[in-house]
Order: C-alpha cells, then sequence, then structure tokens
C-alpha cells in the first residue's frame, strides 16, 4: 500500500461511492516510463482510476478502459457542498 495521499484518499472515497468498500482490494501502482513519474493507478475489481502527475483529476475506467466518471482532485470549491 502506498502512503496516504489526497489522490489515494480522494480514490479510496470515490471507489466506496462505487460500492468497493474495502481499501484493502485496492492496488495501486506508480506508472514510470524512461524513468520519469507519470502518475498513480489504482487497480479495483472491475476497473481501475488513473491520475495522471498534473492532472486536476482521477478518471475512474471499467475493465474495458471505458471512462466511468472523474472526480475532481481539488473537491467542492468554496460554498459548494462536499
Amino acid at each position: 500500500m502506498i502512503a496516504p495521499s489526497p489522490i489515494y484518499d480522494l480514490v479510496v472515497r470515490t471507489l466506496a461511492d462505487l460500492g468497493v468498500n474495502n481499501p484493502e482490494d485496492i492496488v495501486p501502482t506508480l506508472m514510470i516510463r524512461d524513468g520519469s513519474f507519470l502518475g498513480h493507478r489504482f487497480r479495483y475489481e472491475g476497473g481501475y482510476a488513473v491520475w495522471w502527475i498534473g492532472s486536476p483529476s482521477v478518471e475512474f475506467r471499467d475493465a474495458q478502459g471505458r471512462l466511468v466518471m472523474m472526480a475532481s482532485v481539488a473537491g467542492p470549491k468554496k460554498g459548494q457542498a462536499a
């Protein structure tokens, strides 16, 4: 497991909303190409989530790679409900 981070916490919360309630079922990996860090991938039964470095959102995809939803890394803006 990776150390808790705002990205990991967002993935866990969003997956709980989608019915994946056990964080131990989430398999995090670092995405690295040619020695450069690209982002995080979080695999779970039925799909995966990806956060690309510098991206304002996390992509949630099904097992076939189709986009299911996106969650903002920034969270709700001031004045919006959480």
